[in-house]
């Protein structure tokens, strides 16, 4: 004759449940599994089994809870995690951070709009702090869909950025012979502009103030030595100038780098929203 199988709980008799494989009380509502040991039909008995990746005997218990009290929050959120198979909101928020597919799977799930009707008033910024999350997480992931392209756009067009050899402080064939196609005008445009300037700022006076003490010849070679110096001391002045001005431009951020840079500053701020979002999801969470 078979042993009857009893309750710990109670002590009624157990029924067995082919198709899950569990022992049931009919009275008392325990649940007994085989090579398990009895346990009492609650949310404690749902959280030890999630901990222990026992997800599918988790399920089974929460859904008896839920069959007997269908509008409590607490069995609802948990039967949102095991959607997903995670123990915890927000490891299943930070680990899906990086998946659009997932955020907007989470996102779009009924479950948070009917929790949020279920939840006490001052737990039901729980559901909005998660949509937060999730909106904010695939603004992340665009930005860094745009800082991509961005890149791409500098790396196959070399003239919209900086030259990168400049950068690493490598030396290309003309600064390594000193020459390069405009270096001539660096200093012909320079010597054109001062010359006249010297002229009229030195040439002149001078001429006018030696032909009062010299002579006309000596007046005439005074005031062309002095043209000549100062046209010189311009001349580099001038050109020294050209120069910096170039190099400014070529240091000049491209439109492409500028975006970059605000983009990778909006993820940073974003990122950081994140981080309070969490805070403020694990604290609502403990708390149910």
């Amino acid at each position: 004759m078979e042993n009857k199988k009893t309750c710990s709980a109670c002590g009624a008799e157990l029924t067995f449940n082919r198709s899950t494989g569990f022992y049931e009380c009919r009275h008392c509502g325990t649940i007994h599994k085989p090579g398990v040991d009895n346990r009492p039909l609650s949310i404690e008995t749902v959280d030890e089994f999630m901990h222990g990746h026992r997800y599918e005997d988790a399920k089974h218990v929460l859904d008896k809870l839920i069959a007997k009290e269908p509008e409590n929050p607490y069995f609802l959120l948990r039967s949102i995690l095991l959607e997903y198979k995670m123990n915890e909101l927000d490891i299943l928020l930070a680990s899906s951070k990086n998946s659009r597919n997932m955020l907007d799977k989470i996102s779009r799930d009924e479950g948070w709009e009917k929790l949020r009707d279920l939840l006490p008033e001052d737990k039901k910024d729980l559901t909005s702090y998660v949509s937060e999350y999730c909106r904010t997480s695939l603004d992340i992931l665009y930005l860094k869909e745009l800082i991509s392209e961005n890149r791409k756009i500098i790396s196959s067009n070399p003239a919209s950025g900086r030259d990168e050899t400049m950068d690493m402080g490598v030396l290309n064939e003309d600064e390594l012979t000193g020459a390069s196609s405009d270096d001539a005008f660096d200093i012909i445009i320079p010597f054109v502009i001062s010359l006249p300037l010297s002229a009229v700022l030195a040439g002149v006076p001078v001429f006018f103030i030696a032909n009062i003490l010299c002579e006309t010849t000596e007046s005439f070679i005074l005031a062309s030595a002095a043209t000549i110096i100062i046209c010189l001391i311009l001349t580099v002045f001038f050109s020294k100038r050209r120069k910096d001005k170039k190099i400014m431009r070529s240091n000049e951020d491209t439109p492409e780098e500028i975006e970059i840079r605000q983009k990778e500053e909006e993820i940073r701020k974003n990122e950081a929203s994140l981080d309070e979002l969490l805070l403020k999801i694990k604290e609502i969470e403990n708390g149910i």
